[in-house]
């Protein structure tokens, strides 16, 4: 395309068309409207005198503002295409800064957003440690407890094992400071 850009594609209703700007071409056209900035001048074409122009879109020419499959224009911007194309293509240019700005705000709450359950699980992954080393430390003193209390019990049979873990829960709240457990209910067992 030489020095020329290919600044959007678009196009607009049937009975709206708008007028190619080629020298002596004239046609009215609706369809993949291309507005062309070269040499500081805007150019309004049909895909034909484009192609006819500046070459076949198969050679990578794609829009500066939108994709080369052609936005529909509203009434008022057509209006403004076809009364004030420098005006029209400022326009899209504020548009695509406010569709980069609220990407920019998305990906920065996306990313906030995954900090924050990084932060929480690594809060869980440490806590979840910090139990499970509370728990492992409190089984030896339940089970010196439970054989002072209980001698000669099989401890390791599952029908008394329910009373390890019951003494191994009351070592654990009486060193949380009953923190994280309900308080002890008395039972006829201790």
């Amino acid at each position: 395309m030489s020095n020329a850009q290919l600044m959007a594609v678009v196009e607009v209703d049937k009975e709206d068309r708008i007028i190619c700007q080629r020298d002596g071409c004239r046609h009215s056209v609706y369809k993949r409207i291309h507005i062309v900035r070269e040499n500081g001048r805007f150019t309004v074409l049909g895909s034909e005198c484009f192609k006819l122009l500046y070459g076949s879109y198969d050679t990578g020419a794609v829009p500066v503002y939108g994709s080369s499959a052609g936005q529909l224009l509203t009434d008022a911007e057509r209006q403004l295409l076809a009364e004030n194309t420098e005006r029209f293509i400022a326009m899209l240019e504020v548009q695509r800064l406010q569709l980069e700005h609220a990407r920019a705000l998305d990906l920065r709450a996306r990313q906030e957003e995954q900090r924050e359950r990084e932060e929480a699980a690594r809060i869980i992954r440490g806590a979840s440690d910090a139990l499970r080393d509370e728990e492992r430390n409190a089984q030896s003193p339940a089970l010196e407890n439970c054989r002072r209390q209980y001698p000669g019990l099989n401890l390791a049979t599952p029908g008394w094992q329910g009373l390890v873990y019951l003494e191994k829960l009351r070592i654990l709240r009486e060193g949380r400071g009953n923190r994280f457990t309900q308080p002890r209910t008395e039972s006829s067992l201790f």
